[in-house]
């Protein structure tokens, strides 16, 4: 205790040159906490991902674009594409053209439509239909308590995980603000049990409930209020171009498969992933070179005090314990300063590399989470303090003090 207080009263006495240590090193752990932090959210993405079937139908858009917004429910909310679109596809009947050109019939092994309707406290509300909850790679329903809402009725069902935040239980009365600004009140028929996946953040209302909550914004459309934002299938491989063929030239919509969409988003993020580590590496050693130069700089200037304090009595491993203390505050008190600036510094993240990243509300990150980068600091930082702490050994205490 008596040489870690000496450390400590040597660090006080010297507080510029302390204070520029400690603020960058606290700037390095924030940035590079932050880095990591950002790459645990963009894995995220391909834990969470709902499955959805081998293809995806939305308006005209990115591959990327729409895996996010149907699967992991980002973004703002899409064009409309038409509901007799998403008719026509599930019944898989052949097609004719005006031109003469016919499609045969490609009939998916399971299908289901998306339409974003509102949100309640944040959670969004889809609309969408029974299918949806009976897909073909589940046993059982997708139903824990309750029943599926009517097809025509103000009942809705809430994941398990949104019930348990808001409180909900089966009877209540939940209003979804719509997404043309009005409320409307619905009942809670039934609760879905967790998935593991994106959508375990959302609510589920009937198509058609949903079509009204968007009466407004498909005015515009001569569907009028027949609409939905995506078109979820499960197809056989060998249909799949014929489909692409009719959906992307003959429609106002576009198909993507769900593999070459996901291997897209992968190689988007890998490339800023490898950078960002290396970066954040970097930062850590700069960091931790401060704390060796200071530390070096400081003993070496101090090598008569070192002489004395061994000449009263101090080990050699004393002294080394004296610098290892002063690495040991200084990495300390970095680390929370730079554990706060992390905290902050994820919210402003995800405005600046925007969709490289998921929304920071659906899959939270704890600053807790940082804590490889805490560990690494603290290891780069004593492996740093071994050259002061050899030199302090190597100090010739004789001829030190023979020249006073």
């Amino acid at each position: 205790m008596r040489i870690f207080k000496i450390a400590f009263l040597q660090l006080v006495r010297s507080k510029l040159i302390s204070t520029i240590v400690i603020v960058s090193m606290s700037i390095a752990i924030a940035i590079a906490g932050t880095i990591y932090r950002l790459d645990l959210m963009v894995e995220s993405r391909f834990i969470n991902i709902q499955p959805v079937g081998n293809v995806l139908i939305g308006a005209k858009s990115g591959p990327v674009e729409i895996l996010l917004s149907a699967a992991h429910l980002e973004g703002k909310n899409p064009d409309f594409i038409t509901e007799n679109l998403y008719r026509t596809l599930s019944l898989g009947v052949p097609i004719q053209f005006e031109d003469g050109t016919s499609i045969p019939g490609a009939k998916p092994t399971w299908s289901a439509p998306i339409l974003f309707a509102g949100s309640i406290n944040n959670s969004k509300v889809i609309g969408t239909e029974e299918s949806l909850f009976h897909p073909p790679w589940r046993l059982q329903p997708w139903i824990k308590e309750g029943r599926i809402f009517g097809p025509d009725q103000n009942e809705i069902i809430c994941s398990e995980n949104v019930a348990a935040k808001n409180k909900n239980r089966i009877g209540d009365t939940l209003q979804v603000q719509s997404a043309d600004g009005p409320v409307e009140k619905f009942n809670l028929v039934g609760i879905l049990e967790s998935t593991g996946g994106a959508w375990d953040s959302a609510c589920y209302i009937s198509l058609k409930a949903a079509q009204r909550l968007n009466q407004e914004l498909s005015k515009k459309h001569s569907w009028k209020s027949n609409v939905i934002h995506y078109i979820l299938m499960d197809i056989k491989p060998e249909w799949i171009p014929g489909l692409r063929t009719l959906v992307n030239e003959r429609t106002i919509a576009i198909l993507i498969e769900v593999e070459e969409a996901k291997k897209q988003l992968k190689e988007l993020t890998a490339l800023g992933e490898s950078a960002g580590w290396i970066v954040a590496i970097l930062i850590i050693l700069l960091g931790s070179t401060s704390i060796l130069g200071v530390l070096t700089t400081r003993f070496e200037g101090m090598s008569f005090d070192i002489a004395v304090f061994r000449a009263i009595g101090w080990t050699a491993n004393e002294i080394c314990l004296w610098i290892f203390y002063q690495g040991l505050i200084y990495v300390a008190t970095s680390c929370i300063i730079g554990a706060a600036l992390d905290s902050a510094a994820l919210y402003f993240a995800k405005d600046l590399f925007g969709q490289l990243v998921p929304e920071t509300g659906l899959y939270s990150v704890s600053v807790l989470d940082s804590w490889p980068i805490w560990t690494g600091s603290f290891l780069a930082v004593i492996f740093s303090l071994t050259f002061p702490m050899l030199k302090a050994r190597r100090i010739d205490i004789t001829s030190l003090l023979r020249s006073l």
